[in-house]
């Protein structure tokens, strides 16, 4: 439930701006924690919301004490388990601060009551998406591999390669930011760069006819599967795209239960991702497309 950048398709300067406030956006789980975890907690907060005016408190000033108190509460169980700024972002919106400074009146006790009922549904909403997560991450088979952009862009189709033996069968993740480089490489300077991007689009987009995120088999034979790792509400949309690239490789890590590989041809990437904690599943040198070019020339 946060205000964080534009999390629209394409690239543009609007994906610089944040959304209107109150819009709602995924929460991210805390470094290290449990879904499950964070589902309980989450589910005992949203129970106790009904509970945050006690019975005694009826003038307008004990019930807003009520209600700061239960707020800084709140914020305290959240921090618990989702990202800080993300639980401190879940009250940054207008009525909250209306609660805290409007002077004393009739309005007051119902924008509190209005405000708790608001912030109920929006710790249900957090519990839905976080069980929708668990439920995609853990209910497919192969080997987790989050790929980015270069690895579609620099190397052969992924139908048309073999997967090094420690993979197995491979479940490639393709993160919904790769997919917005590639499309932005479509319009690009670069004539053959834009013919590679429209190519691997249109392979994609063959992949998924019915529109959804799959996975789907990558090819006939083989139980390789590819996935698009979609976005159904705004999500927090970082300047760097190799920094939500890799917080995709995590998230799939903490709702699959089970290590993640980042697959890049990119060096500075595979450190970074090292640096994180993350493996990495380094490019085989016969997958590089310029292999490819250079035989058909």
């Amino acid at each position: 439930m946060l205000r964080k950048q534009d999390g629209s398709s394409g690239i543009s300067w609007k994906n610089c701006l944040p959304p209107p406030e109150g819009t709602v956006v995924r929460a991210r789980l805390g470094p290290g924690v449990d879904p499950a975890r964070a589902i309980a907690e989450i589910l005992q907060l949203a129970g106790g919301v009904g509970a945050a005016i006690r019975p005694g408190s009826q003038h307008p000033v004990d019930q807003r004490d009520d209600y700061v108190r239960w707020a800084i509460d709140t914020e305290a169980h959240l921090e618990s388990v989702l990202r800080r700024q993300d639980a401190q972002a879940f009250f940054d919106n207008p009525r909250h601060r209306d609660i805290l400074v409007m002077p004393l009146g009739n309005y007051l006790t119902t924008l509190i009551y209005a405000e708790l009922e608001a912030k109920r549904r929006a710790l249900a909403d957090v519990v839905t998406d976080l069980r929708a997560q668990v439920a995609r991450m853990t209910g497919a088979p192969g080997f987790p591999i989050v790929v980015d952009s270069n690895v579609l862009l620099q190397c052969q189709r992924l139908d048309s390669v073999t997967w090094p033996t420690e993979v197995g069968e491979a479940r490639v993740i393709v993160p919904l930011r790769v997919m917005e480089e590639i499309d932005a490489k479509k319009y690009g300077d670069n004539k053959r760069l834009r013919g590679v991007a429209r190519g691997v689009v249109t392979w994609i987009d063959s992949l998924f006819p019915g529109g959804g995120p799959g996975p789907v088999r990558i090819r006939d034979g083989r139980g390789d599967t590819i996935e698009l790792l979609l976005a159904d509400r705004p999500r927090y949309r970082p300047m760097d795209a190799d920094e939500e690239v890799l917080d995709a490789a995590h998230e799939v890590a903490q709702f699959a239960r089970q290590v993640v590989k980042v697959m890049t041809a990119d060096t500075a990437m595979r450190v970074r991702a090292r640096h994180e904690g993350l493996d990495v599943l380094r490019v085989p040198d016969e997958w590089l497309r310029i292999r490819e070019d250079a035989a058909e020339e």
